[in-house]
Order: C-alpha cells, then sequence, then structure tokens
C-alpha cells in the first residue's frame, strides 16, 4: 500500500547520510521552534528532570547506523543530539547483521570499533533489529549498558525472528541495559489470539530470568497507534509485510494488541501489573525508570 512504501522510505531515508543530517535539522528545528512544549534528552541532567520541566522529552535516535561511513560520523551526530543508534535495522550493513538475513556473520571489526566510540561519546548501543549472533556481539563489545528498544522474547515466541534469545538477554542485563517489551501482536505470539496477559508474560519472564531492573515499555508505535488507520490500509500493509515478520492479525487487522493500541495505554499496563502483584517501585521501574538509569549511564554528562 502507499501507506507501507512511505512507511519504508522513511526508515530507508533515514540510514543514508544525507538524509540523517536532515532529519536531525527537522526534529532540532521542531524542538528549537517549539520551546515551550519540547525539550532534546541529551544530558543526564534533562533526562533527570524533565517530569518536572512539564514538556514533552525527545530523545533523538536512529534505527540503524548506516549513516555512520566514518568513525568520527559518531562524534558529528552526537554533536547534532542523537544519543542512540540500532547497529542494524532487518538487513546487513558495514556493522553487522540484521534478523532478516538468511545467515548472521555477526559483528564486524568495524562494528566494533563504532561501538567503542559509541561509548567513548556517550551514545546507546540499540540491539533490537540485530541477528541472533550480531546481538551477542555487541553486546559483548559495549562497555555501557546495551539496549533492546522494543525487542519481545524468544522463549514466548518462538519462531519469531525480531525477539531475543535469553542468552541475548542475560547478556544485555549483565551490561546493566534494559529490553523494552513491544505492544506488537506478532512479536508477543507467533499465533492468534493475543492479549494484554500475554505481553505481560513477557515482563514476567524478564523479571524471573534477569530481574525487574532489566525490563521497560518499548511500545513501538505512537500516541494513536496504526490501528488507527483506515481498516483496508491496515489490511494492505499486514498482508503485505515481510514473511519473516511472522504476521498475523485477528479478524479487523489490527497490528497492536487491545487495551493498549490506544493514548492511555499505560493505565492498562499498571493495572495490568498491579493484578501480578507487582509493587509500586518495580511498576514505576518498567514504566520508565529502568531506561532513565540505564540511559544517565550511558550519557557521559
Amino acid at each position: 500500500t502507499a501507506y507501507r512504501r512511505q512507511r519504508q522510505m522513511c526508515i530507508r531515508d533515514r540510514t543514508s547520510h544525507s538524509d540523517m543530517l536532515k532529519f536531525l535539522a527537522t526534529q532540532n528545528g521542531i524542538i528549537a521552534s517549539n520551546p515551550h512544549y519540547f525539550e532534546r534528552i541529551d544530558t543526564k541532567e534533562k533526562l533527570k528532570s524533565i517530569a518536572q520541566l512539564n514538556k514533552i522529552g525527545m530523545l533523538i535516535t536512529n534505527q540503524d547506523s548506516k549513516h555512520f561511513i566514518t568513525l568520527d560520523d559518531v562524534n558529528l551526530f552526537y554533536g547534532l543530539g542523537q544519543r542512540v543508534s540500532q547497529i542494524t535495522y532487518n538487513d546487513k550493513n558495514k556493522l553487522g547483521c540484521g534478523a532478516f538475513e538468511n545467515t548472521d556473520s555477526g559483528l564486524t571489526e568495524y562494528g566494533k570499533q563504532v561501538i567503542e566510540r559509541m561509548n567513548q561519546v556517550g551514545m546507546g548501543v540499540d540491539v533490537s533489529h540485530c541477528g541472533d549472533k550480531t546481538t551477542i556481539e555487541s553486546i559483548q563489545a559495549s562497555q555501557k549498558p546495551v539496549l533492546i528498544t522494543h525487542g519481545a522474547c524468544r522463549s514466548l515466541a518462538k519462531d519469531v525472528a525480531r525477539a531475543k534469545t535469553d542468552e541475548a538477554i542475560k547478556l544485555m542485563a549483565k551490561t546493566g541495559g534494559v529490553i523494552g517489551i513491544p505492544i506488537l501482536r506478532f512479536m508477543i505470539s507467533e499465533s492468534e489470539p493475543v492479549s494484554i496477559e500475554d505481553f505481560v508474560n513477557h515482563i514476567d519472564h524478564v523479571a524471573q530470568l534477569v530481574g525487574i531492573d532489566h525490563v521497560g515499555i518499548g511500545s513501538d508505535q505512537g500516541l494513536y497507534t496504526e490501528d488507527y488507520l483506515p481498516k483496508d490500509i491496515r489490511k494492505g500493509r499486514l498482508e503485505n509485510a515481510p514473511k519473516k515478520y511472522q504476521t498475523h492479525t485477528n479478524e479487523d487487522y489490527l497490528l497492536t494488541i487491545e487495551k493498549l493500541n490506544h493514548p492511555h495505554r499505560l493505565y492498562d499496563m499498571t493495572e495490568s501489573l498491579i493484578a501480578r502483584g507487582y509493587a509500586d517501585e518495580d511498576i514505576k521501574k518498567v514504566l520508565g525508570n529502568n531506561f532513565q538509569r540505564a540511559l544517565v549511564e550511558i550519557f557521559n554528562h
């Protein structure tokens, strides 16, 4: 569909050096033009104080690192405000392999150098879309917490290429990192039906595997999810999705999980966590404090 092509183009264009420069110029322009509404999150202090500023914090990230043509580009884009970068998207780049590559050859020597430079400047390493081998080797290469900003658990979603193995989650936790659980149906289960209880099962699994300090929310959606699009667009998008996404849906062609596909989803998440017996402080960790803590450790100032 036209919508799906536009979304893919958006992701692809942001991977090139020149288009990432344009993207950052746009984001910084939006923030600078609306100082009463937005604050760029680029320091530890801003990360800690954003809740008191009564503004929307914007953390500039990217879903690929193809724009790091040279090591100095890490410094360049850091200087322009980028604070997290995914090592790869779904395919292969100079750094390593994405989850949709048939053969994952792992992190390259250049990838190791980029991660070292990211650690030095204080930019977060994200392995959400990396293949299994590249994921493991990227975690091992980092001296700072590694993030899986949006990834589920392979133990519960067994045939989902984008879900992470227990081995990867354990190694990520040892760095002090966090995995964010998405609200996408196909990421949470390989078949229907999928409910909010299945979503919380992934939080339970991580908490039991490595502790509550290493799990958060990684919705992979905006405030209004893609389920607000017309049904014919949703149908076309899901029916034409890459096979490795293992996409499945209900009769309404919903991408996200009911009760989690609306702007007030955090209330439903909180109620479900309360029903599971989680303490208030642990719920706060899941809803944001864990990612805040990890980013504070990643940032240099």
